[in-house]
């Protein structure tokens, strides 16, 4: 269904805006998350011809006129251009990071940074050399 993989595409974004130091972050992230819960709760696939404009779109709580356009691009494409090139500008390979449980955003962009972790084989290759474990 179109709405699980927007609502995960949504969440990741939200989790590229956590990690940067943009301003706004917070604001924007939590309209991103929101947007992902909206997904996973509506009743009707966005697929279907009535979601296809963003005007309708905009009318559901919780989708902005941003969010909106993402949906309308990622029905209509597959994709979704800003998320694309958030992975892109990433030094870390954060879908990949995030699978490890108890590993959000913030925990990525500190092992990132302290560490130099950007995948799941520097993060094991971190926490069998020990270097995990010295963090605050």
């Amino acid at each position: 269904m179109v709405n699980d993989q927007l609502s995960q595409i949504f969440n990741n974004m939200a989790s590229y805006i956590e990690m940067s130091s943009s301003k706004n972050a917070f604001f924007r992230a939590r309209a991103f998350k929101k947007a992902a819960e909206v997904c996973d709760k509506f009743p009707n696939d966005f697929s279907e011809p009535k979601w296809k404009d963003a005007k309708e779109l905009v009318k559901i709580e919780g989708i902005g006129k941003t969010i909106a356009l993402h949906i309308v691009e990622y029905v209509n494409t597959g994709k979704v251009e800003d998320y694309e090139n958030m992975k892109k500008e990433s030094p870390v390979n954060l879908e990949e990071l995030l699978r490890v449980q108890g590993v959000g955003p913030k925990t990525v962009l500190k092992l990132y940074k302290e560490l130099d972790v950007t995948n799941i084989n520097s993060l094991e290759a971190a926490a069998k050399a020990g270097r995990i474990a010295e963090l605050e």
